[in-house]
This record gives structure tokens, sequence and C-alpha cells, in this order.
């Protein structure tokens, strides 16, 4: 007997195969409700879509529900998918998923034609990589031009260990502009939410007063920098 469960994820699966991009990504944010073992196959399918936001949108599905099996086919999209959307949206999704394996991918990503493939990877390797990854890291600053793309390089080798790679990231915030800044404050709230660098209870003293210093001077950021501020603050007391 077919649960309704089982039929509403079964109209789901069928809304993904429509081919009409609209339905698609309103089929895979409901899939998002249910067990992750019972829909990410047919995520894993929608891979081949060929609409590239339909793919985009699989790909993050599959990141949020942390679909371990997903990894091997997510890594083969960012190395091999001709949209940067998507490339892009596999270098967050491997972060997500947790497995080592892909840092290799990821440090190839590094040198992406596309900025937002190079940051979200530069993210990745921090979230899952060592201090062997620092020297990559270090490589790919040596020649990105976009401060936005340093502020990724940056923020992935302070949460690997390297002190310095914050005086960086915080010279980035004090000498850039509103949207710099606001690259730099999500770095930053990355920082204080997942994989804690372990220098950062050291540093939030600091961190703190740099920040109470952009919620005055941009007003529009002062929301983000409050947040960034509130994480901190259980460290900065210790």
């Amino acid at each position: 007997m077919t649960s309704m469960s089982d039929s509403n994820i079964d109209a789901l699966l069928a809304e993904c195969r429509s081919g009409v991009p609209a339905r698609q990504f309103l089929a895979i944010e409901q899939l998002l409700e249910h067990e992750p073992s019972l829909v990410g196959p047919a995520l894993l399918d929608l891979l081949a879509d060929p609409e590239a936001l339909v793919r985009s949108e699989a790909v993050d599905a599959l990141g949020i529900l942390a679909y371990a099996p997903a990894v091997p086919q997510v890594r083969a999209v960012l190395a091999n998918d001709p949209e940067p959307l998507v490339r892009a949206s596999a270098a967050e999704t491997l972060g997500d998923l947790g497995d080592p394996q892909a840092i290799p991918d990821l440090v190839r990503a590094l040198n992406d034609p596309d900025a937002a493939v190079r940051g979200f990877g530069a993210n990745s390797v921090g979230l899952l990589g060592a201090s062997s990854e620092l020297h990559d890291l270090a490589a790919r600053i040596a020649v990105e031009q976009l401060p936005q793309v340093q502020a990724e390089l940056h923020g992935a080798r302070y949460r690997l260990g390297e002190a310095s790679a914050l005086d960086h990231l915080l010279e980035l915030l004090d000498g850039g502009d509103e949207d710099l800044g606001t690259n730099v404050l999500n770095v930053l709230r990355d920082l204080s939410e997942r994989k804690v660098p372990p220098g950062l209870r050291a540093d939030a003293t600091r961190i703190r007063a740099m920040l109470a210093s952009v919620a005055s001077r941009w007003p529009l950021l002062a929301a983000d920098a409050q947040k960034v501020i509130a994480n901190l603050g259980p460290l900065s007391a210790e």
C-alpha cells in the first residue's frame, strides 16, 4: 500500500521530470522536506537536466540534505559542467557534504575562470582541508586579482590555522567599499559558525572592535556586523 508521503514524493519526482523549470524548482524545494535517502537519487538525475538553473538548484538541494552519496557526481559537475552557476553550486555543496576526497577537485577550482567558483572553492577547501592545503591557497592569493575572492582565500587560510590571514582579511574590510564589506562580513560570519578557527578565541576582541567600526561606517551593514559580534561574544568573554 502506498502511503500519502510516498504518493507525495512520487508526484514531486514527476514534477522534477516535467522539463518545465518553474515546476521543477518548486518540486526541488518541496523535496527538501523529505528523507534524503528517498529523494537524493532523483536529485542526482537532475544533474543531467538541460536547464542550468535546474542543475544548480538540484546541486544546492543535495548539499542542504547532506546527501553523502552525491559526492562523486557533484565532483564531476564541478569539473565538467559548462555553466559557471552550476560549478559554483557544486563547489559550495562539496563543502557542505564534508568529504575530504573532494579537496583535489576544489583546489583545481581555485583556478576556475569564474570568480564565484573560485570563491566557493576556497571556502570549501577551508572547510574540508588541513594545513597541507595552505600552500595551494597561498599560491592562488599570489595571482588572484578580485578582492572578493581574496577575502574567501584569506578566510580559508585563517580557518586552517594561518593566523596572519586574519590581518589581510581585516585590511580588506577596513579599506574596501560597502560591497566588499558585505563579502568580508559573510566570510567572518561563516568563520564564527562553522569549523571555527583555532585562533578565533584569541582574536575575537580585535574582530569585534573592527565590526563595531563597520556598523558605524555603513549603517546598512550594521545588522550583519552585529550578528557576527553576537557570535563572537562568548569567545571574547573567555
